[in-house]
């Protein structure tokens, strides 16, 4: 455990600079099954598993504040017109001359570090209730968890086993560092983009990532197939039928055509099928029921069954029903006395974190969990229109409103979710994942802070090492949101017929809900890796069968995402830093 917080502090440290200045942020899992063997390969066999497991769970968790501060900072500084609360980030006169006061910021540490763990503690009890429904579904194969596991345990099994992974792992590794490398010399072999090429209106483009084509491999046939198939209608038919009508702006450039269809177009129907498709999934089974008199299939549950599942659990459960309510109220209590939205009344305040810790979190962790479990791939843009867009049309206008109710349940529940989904494989029981995550917190915490706030006093933000273009991207948003100038963004007959859509699809379809949304809202480059993995593992379970792919199939797809996404994961960072590619 010692070894997983050590390496937390130094992945988390990485995963903050990477998040403030592009966005990105990345699992070093397999990484740490890598060193936790060398260390680890004279133990007892059947203590290596659980000792990588437990190294590599704590090196994958940590409560970290670096991405938080920096936007608090920012918005400080640049948003001077706007008020912003002593509590929650110091005052513009304790900043000047970028100066760290440790007293100014004793209240905001204590009020981050408070927000983040008491929800993030909400977000485990979400997991620890709803594990049987989840789990249950072939589909929830949490890709992205199960590749390190899966290499883990080939590890014990020695000889053919190791080797499989190895080679696999090794080929994965060689073949994207080849990628990467040639990017120096001005040949793009990491992905290919055909739009400039095709008639007006098309976007064809595809990442050779074998990263992406094992996640493809590894999640289900279904869901990868119905994400390409889902993502060639998207780009090939629909695309060019609005640009042809002009419901489209036509550029070559297929990031720009994405956009353009994302904002203009799909995000509606997507987060419909996202927020309100599980929501009528429900109906829709009861309707079912009453008809027929029958329960309907348990594995495709809707939003509606789940609370049910989770709120029922955690009443029968005696301790589990203290720290919940312990948690709510204490939550509730403190935004009451803090009152972001003034000059809203307090009530206002715990009206919102009472919605956003007990319905906004649940749905959204239920959207993020479905997501990693099926694709291996989590997504926050749900959140806008569970949290963003209610407190918009009450007339508010600020920002504390925006930024200070922040919570981490939808991602550390769905998080937690991925490791039941391996513990049995890891040998590892609920207590000790659990206690591994916790023993992370506090270092985490005071580590990322600590260097949020050392590169903003020694290197600067946006400078050409910190170029800061998340904080950019996020200042824009909320400066919009606090200002009242927003325009709207979901389109309410669209958002709805994506929710129908979703439902029926789910219900009376083998295809996948959010493999639909999945594939409607990924830029263009990565339905076809997607689906180019599906039709692999398609092909292997005609050819060898389902068992052959719990055999050697997902040692095989795990070693080549590990390799893969390691080398990506430095040669990008190298790249970017190093020569600004």
């Amino acid at each position: 455990m010692i070894l997983g917080t050590l390496l937390s502090i130094i992945y988390t440290s990485v995963n903050v600079y990477l998040n403030v200045n592009f966005g990105w942020g990345f699992s070093f899992a397999t990484l740490t099954i890598v060193l936790t063997y060398l260390l680890f390969r004279g133990s007892d066999p059947s203590r290596k598993l659980s000792e990588m497991g437990v190294a590599t769970i704590a090196s994958s968790s940590g409560l970290t504040m670096g991405y938080t501060i920096a936007l608090l900072v920012y918005f400080r500084q640049a948003f001077s017109e706007l008020s912003i609360p002593e509590w929650l980030v110091p005052s513009f006169q304790s900043l000047a001359g970028k100066s760290i006061v440790l007293a100014d910021w004793i209240v905001p540490m204590v009020y981050l570090f408070f927000v983040s763990a008491s929800s993030s503690i909400v977000g485990y009890l979400f997991a620890l209730k709803t594990r049987e429904m989840f789990l249950s579904d072939e589909r929830m194969t949490f890709p992205t968890y199960m590749a390190p596991a899966t290499l883990a345990e080939s590890t014990l099994k020695g000889g053919e086993a190791a080797r499989f992974a190895g080679i696999f792992a090794l080929g994965g590794a060689v073949i994207t560092l080849i990628q990467y490398s040639l990017k120096i010399v001005g040949v793009n072999a990491v992905e290919v983009d055909l739009t400039p090429f095709l008639p007006e209106g098309f976007a064809l483009a595809a990442s050779l990532g074998l990263g992406f084509v094992a996640i493809g491999y590894i999640i289900s046939a279904k869901t990868a197939l119905t994400i390409f198939g889902t993502g060639v209608f998207a780009y090939l038919a629909l695309t060019p039928i609005l640009v042809s009508r002009g419901m489209l702006t036509y550029s070559r450039n297929s990031m720009e055509l994405y956009n353009s269809l994302l904002m203009k177009v799909t995000v509606s129907p997507v987060l419909g099928m996202l927020i309100l498709g599980g929501l009528t999934l429900s109906v829709f089974a009861l309707l079912r029921r009453l008809v027929s008199g029958r329960r309907v299939d348990e594995k495709r549950v809707g939003y509606v069954e789940l609370f049910r599942q989770f709120y029922s659990g955690v009443f029968r459960d005696r301790r589990f029903l203290l720290v919940f309510l312990a948690l709510v109220i204490s939550s509730l209590v403190v935004s009451y006395l803090l009152n972001p939205f003034y000059p809203f009344p307090p009530y206002v305040s715990v009206f919102f974190y009472g919605y956003t810790l007990l319905v906004g979190n649940f749905l959204e962790f239920i959207i993020i969990a479905r997501m990693q479990g099926e694709a291996g791939i989590g997504s926050g843009a749900s959140g806008i229109m569970l949290y963003e867009v209610p407190k918009f049309a009450t007339g508010y206008r600020g920002l504390a409103g925006y930024i200070a109710l922040f919570t981490n349940a939808q991602w550390s529940g769905s998080s937690l979710m991925g490791y039941q989904k391996i513990a049995e494989k890891l040998r590892l029981q609920i207590g000790t994942i659990l206690k591994a995550i916790l023993a992370t917190w506090i270092p985490t915490f005071l580590a990322t802070a600590a260097l949020t706030l050392a590169l903003w006093k020694y290197v600067g933000f946006f400078t050409s090492a910190m170029p800061c273009i998340n904080l950019l991207q996020m200042g824009v948003l909320y400066r919009m949101l606090a200002t009242g100038t927003v325009e709207g963004i979901v389109e309410p007959v669209t958002f709805l017929a994506g929710a129908l859509i979703g439902t029926v699809l789910e219900a009376a379809t083998p295809l996948s809900m959010f493999g639909v949304a999945l594939g409607l809202i990924l830029p263009p480059h990565y339905p076809i890796a997607f689906g180019i993995g599906g039709l692999v593992r398609y092909y292997t379970d005609k050819k060898f069968g389902k068992r052959w792919f719990w055999e050697k199939g997902i040692i095989a797809g795990s070693g080549v995402l590990a390799g893969s996404m390691i080398v990506q994961v430095f040669m990008m960072i190298i790249l970017k830093l190093a020569l600004n590619i």
